[in-house]
């Protein structure tokens, strides 16, 4: 008996460094209990180029209602990203060891029913054994619970207790969950088990509890970073000419900073040039700087010109640009003429 699967849901994980190819660069896994979940609702995962599907047994249909997959609640997955220079031209914050990026859909998003559901991000913390909290003064209530459901684990303060307290984390699941105090959320968190949670960088948490049997697309969007470009142009005197003008016009006619001549490699010198203003990274650029020089031959001894259209900067160079503004990025670039 052939066995029929339906597409339930679509994640289309798009970045603009690549512009329409979608970003395919990673794997995605189950965490936590979403692997039973999957299994008890006869659901199927499948990851094709930039985009991972979930499908449902056709025969399924009883396990759902029209309010959707009844008792569900959320699927949680690792987004594992194999590309090892992504953090350099995404703009993300590069979480430390203790830190996750996650992706969620808003409880509202869910009244969007056939539209596709742009996801959100936000930087969170992960802890395994307690949860620290400052509290406010006076009596308080604090709950923890399953991020996106209506209930967790609530515990009554005292007015004289600690204001710093320790909240245990044993006995709840793996996932992300939410602080409450006195009903309101206070911070979004994972409770890490330290098995499954090594080396992740980025989650992908989706409340579908509302979600109906029919298709339901979301959109997991990547920005790439605005840098500032920096060419370093080294005359090799190969071509016995002496530069007696350069300078750089940018994709949109401007020109590039002239920071004078520096030494790079082994005490070469090198005109540096770098864009007044930051741009928008590309895999490849459609409109590409240009080096305009003015230079005396040294054999004919006559003035000439040359136009030379300057190559994409490589992402493994990009850094903080140091003498930039504050949070700003560079990408350096030796070019030899």
């Amino acid at each position: 008996m052939n066995v029929v699967f339906n597409k339930w849901i679509e994640i289309d994980v798009n970045h603009s460094y690549f512009g329409d190819d979608g970003f395919g660069s990673f794997e995605i896994h189950q965490l936590g209990n979403t692997y039973t979940k999957m299994k008890n609702y006869k659901l199927v995962g499948r990851k094709l180029k930039n985009t991972f599907c979930i499908y449902n047994e056709d025969d399924a249909s009883q396990t759902y209602s029209e309010g959707g997959a009844k008792g569900i609640g959320s699927l949680a997955f690792s987004l594992n990203i194999l590309d090892r220079a992504f953090f350099n031209y995404t703009d993300v914050p590069f979480p430390n060891d203790s830190e996750l990026i996650l992706f969620y859909n808003e409880a509202s998003s869910m009244q969007n029913q056939g539209n596709s559901i742009a996801l959100v991000s936000a930087l969170i913390s992960k802890y395994s054994q307690i949860l620290p909290v400052k509290l406010p003064s006076g009596e308080v209530t604090v709950e923890i619970k399953p991020f996106g459901e209506l209930q967790g684990k609530v515990m009554k303060v005292p007015k004289d207790a600690d204001r710093y307290f320790e909240f245990p984390l044993q006995g709840f699941e793996s996932g992300v969950a939410e602080l409450l105090i006195n009903g309101k959320q206070i911070e979004c968190f994972y409770i890490s088990d330290e098995r499954n949670i090594n080396g992740i960088k980025v989650l992908i948490h989706l409340n579908i509890e509302n979600v109906c049997k029919k298709f339901c697309k979301f959109n997991l969007n990547f920005d790439v970073k605005k840098i500032h470009l920096e060419y370093k142009i080294v005359n090799r005197k190969l071509q016995n000419m002496e530069v007696i003008e350069a300078n750089i016009i940018g994709s949109n006619d401007d020109n590039y900073m002239d920071e004078g001549l520096q030494a790079i490699l082994n005490d070469v010198k090198a005109q540096v040039f770098v864009s007044k203003v930051p741009v928008d990274l590309r895999l490849k650029m459609e409109q590409k700087p240009k080096l305009k020089l003015t230079y005396l031959n040294g054999f004919s001894k006559s003035v000439k010109t040359m136009e030379m259209t300057l190559p994409d900067p490589d992402v493994d160079n990009i850094v903080k640009y140091k003498n930039g503004p504050k949070n700003s990025w560079l990408a350096s670039t030796i070019v030899y003429v």
